[in-house]
């Protein structure tokens, strides 16, 4: 296995995103990858940044009691069996550990207590982008 990921705090842009994408059904909560573009090469530090629509996105630590439209969302590597929190729209992470080469981010969106949120079929409201990992040495600080 790689090296655990090193998640950093996020940074600044909590709370919905209005400029989210349209393609959501109206009401539903969504999420969206929306840097770094699909197909991206990326280092070894890298930030995402999602679109969410229909969930405020919210601190796990200071917002732990279930509140309904409140969450925040986990990044997935390579389907690994970690998830690691980001309460704003954007997160630093470190993929220090992980070869070069493919590499796959996925965003879930969660409720404060971790449970997944889902769509009105009762799916994981969720994105996912592959990239190529060119890592340069540079840790995120």
């Amino acid at each position: 296995m790689k090296l655990a990921l090193l998640l950093l705090a996020a940074c600044a842009g909590k709370g919905v995103d209005d400029s989210a994408p349209s393609d959501c059904p109206a009401g539903q909560p969504c999420i969206t990858i929306t840097a770094p573009a699909d197909g991206a090469t990326i280092p070894t530090c890298m930030q995402v940044t999602v679109a969410v629509e229909n969930v405020t996105v919210v601190s796990p630590v200071e917002h732990s009691e279930e509140v309904d439209g409140e969450g925040h969302w986990n990044i997935v590597i390579n389907a690994e069996p970690k998830n690691f929190p980001c309460e704003s729209l954007e997160c630093s992470i470190t993929l220090d550990g992980y070869d070069d080469g493919d590499i796959t981010i996925e965003a879930d969106l969660v409720s404060n207590t971790g449970v997944a949120i889902t769509d009105a079929d009762g799916a994981a409201v969720l994105d996912s982008a592959s990239y190529t990992l060119a890592g340069d040495g540079v840790v995120c600080q």
